[in-house]
């Protein structure tokens, strides 16, 4: 007898466009999301994947938190439209996978944008297969896919005398996952390996007793490894502290929640 399956089959998808800047949902967006959520209503046995995209225009950093609040924002609006799937599955890719040329207004406009796929699972009904006279060979085990991951080792040291500084290191774990906390041996060293199906930059944040908080994004790739020394400033009157990886509303002088 063989055993059940699980198919994918795509349900709807949709590119959707955003202003320069923003990730708020435009009138023609909405209705656009409306009606592929009308295609997918009752069909909750699956996914949806997303992809956030920019333009070129402005930093690295800033255009991957960009990316990420605009496929935040679909999922926050399919959600609204009582869209409940499995899962929301959400990747950010900041300017890096560009449809088109980035020296062009029209070229633009096609990169800052949010590609959304809508999945149903189908579960195959296992065969029934009259038994055989001879034994059946026994099943090959099914392939398991593992998540590539990249290996970090870090080094936290005092600022001015270089000596070891045990710390705790925090990060989140990929897109959407949990914040992970490790903390570091006596000698201010520890080795970590987080999930890095693409390359991607990733926020760690250091916190040790008498010590500034201190805050490093580090460019992860599948499969590769890579050695991080951190140098911590001891609070003290005079030494000073520069807060890194603050984010803010498009054209506003306003922060973001987490910044």
């Amino acid at each position: 007898m063989s055993q059940a399956q699980n198919d994918t089959l795509i349900l709807a998808q949709e590119t959707v466009y955003f202003d320069f800047g923003k990730h708020d949902i435009k009138p023609r967006t909405a209705e656009k999301l409306r009606g592929m959520a009308q295609k997918i209503q009752g069909n909750i046995q699956g996914f949806i994947r997303l992809n956030g995209h920019t333009d070129a225009i402005g930093s690295d950093g800033d255009n991957l938190a960009l990316s990420e609040r605009r496929a935040q924002a679909v999922i926050d609006f399919l959600i609204q439209e009582r869209i409940a799937p499995l899962s929301f599955i959400m990747n950010f890719s900041g300017e890096h996978a560009p449809v088109a040329d980035n020296e062009s207004d029209s070229g633009r406009a096609q990169n800052r944008r949010v590609e959304i796929i809508a999945y149903k699972v189908i579960t195959k009904e296992p065969e029934i297969v009259e038994p055989e006279p001879e034994p059946e060979p026994e099943p090959e085990p099914a392939p398991v896919f593992k998540v590539p991951v990249s290996g970090l080792s870090f080094e936290v040291v005092d600022k001015e005398t270089q000596k070891p500084v045990k710390a705790d290191i925090e990060y989140r774990d990929y897109a959407t996952g949990p914040e992970m906390r490790f903390p570091t041996d006596d000698l201010g060293k520890t080795d970590i390996n987080v999930k890095a199906p693409d390359p991607r930059e990733i926020a760690f944040g250091f916190f040790a007793e008498g010590y500034f908080h201190y805050t490093e994004n580090v460019f992860v790739e599948p499969n590769k490894k890579k050695t991080i020394r951190i140098e911590l400033s001891p609070i003290k009157v005079g030494n000073k502290i520069t807060l890194k990886n603050l984010y803010f509303y498009g054209n506003q002088a306003k922060l973001l929640p987490k910044s």
